[in-house]
């Protein structure tokens, strides 16, 4: 397990990539992070997909080694499962790399705040940071 929780930035994040950037359908696998829509930094990680059958665990230490079991086809609609919300590898990622202030370039087209640095969840759409800028760019 790689990560515990989550910062509020990646949360803010994990929102606009859900609901901002609209229709990204996230299809469950071993290793994937999610949180929920509740207003807390809780991480949770699939550690095994079967075929009726996603097992996951909360990803904080304090809370036990568990593993949860859950029917794959309704994990993601019903219940609690409209509630999770998927944490891609790039949220990290990209956060930890603003951060390191490893990424800089000119063409940068981030919404900035007066004193230049990016705005929490400004990061989605611009051509240099987001990942997902070119598959979302075709669509509109």
């Amino acid at each position: 397990m790689k990560h515990i929780s989550l910062t509020n930035e990646q949360k803010l994040q994990a929102f606009a990539n859900k609901y901002y950037l609209g229709g990204v359908e996230w299809e469950p696998k071993s290793g994937d992070y999610y949180t929920s829509t509740r207003a807390d930094l809780e991480l949770y990680q699939v550690v095994e997909v079967t075929e009726d059958k996603i097992k996951t665990r909360y990803c904080n230490p304090q809370g036990g080694d568990s593993i949860s079991e859950w029917d794959r086809s309704t994990f993601l609609t019903e219940g609690f499962g409209i509630n999770r919300m998927h944490v891609p590898e790039w949220i990290f990622t990209l956060l930890q790399a603003f951060k390191k202030e490893e990424i800089s370039n000119s063409d940068c087209t981030c919404s900035k705040q007066a004193d230049g640095q990016p705005l929490i969840g400004g990061y989605a759409g611009c051509s240099v940071h987001d990942p997902n800028y070119q598959k979302y760019n075709l669509l509109t």
